[in-house]
């Protein structure tokens, strides 16, 4: 199956700016589809911007996780996420941050996750996480470039979850103003 950006990665590994340029258009047509919803009256104004929001942070994301890094010749999927765990608790400095950089990364996805959701919100958000985690850890797989680990895939989820716990509170502070 022909895929353009494993082809253009395979082709172009040390073209920054060729990448970039790739993630501008991405952003500019999903932008022209949320200004058309909005405009056809499908998405609230407010609603397409936190679309939008979500959208341009998963593309960054995007960029960071999967094609900012280089291919290897060798990949490996790591199943062991506990072996981490235990390193992270006999005081690795170097786990901690890394499992701290993998939690908040997902912050935000959970967050406006829970924000843009309609019903099921806390579990729409968590799951999306997860979702988005486990493809990003996919896609490294696939195009050769870090490891796909499911310790990544828990700690990224575990940030859409605070993340969609953050959106609990705003809205429940956000519902108490408007009563008052």
């Amino acid at each position: 199956m022909f895929n353009p950006i494993i082809v253009l990665y395979t082709y172009f590994p040390q073209k920054l700016a060729l990448r970039v340029l790739i993630l501008l258009i991405l952003a500019a047509a999903f932008s022209a589809l949320f200004d058309l919803l909005w405009r056809k009256g499908k998405l609230g104004r407010n609603k397409a911007r936190l679309y939008m929001v979500l959208f341009l942070y998963l593309l960054g994301l995007f960029f960071v996780i999967v094609l900012g890094r280089r291919t290897r010749p060798n990949v490996r999927i790591e199943l062991d996420p506990f072996a981490d765990y235990i390193k992270l608790l006999a005081g690795s400095g170097e786990y901690l941050k890394e499992t701290a950089l993998n939690v908040a990364a997902f912050v935000p996805v959970g967050f406006l996750a829970y924000i843009v959701a309609e019903k099921a919100r806390f579990l729409k958000a968590v799951l999306s996480g997860l979702a988005v985690s486990m493809l990003f850890e996919f896609l490294q797989f696939v195009m050769k470039n870090g490891l796909c680990e499911v310790r990544d895939i828990i700690n990224n989820t575990a940030g859409a979850l605070l993340g969609a716990v953050l959106g609990v509170i705003c809205v429940i502070i956000i519902k108490k103003r408007k009563a008052d």
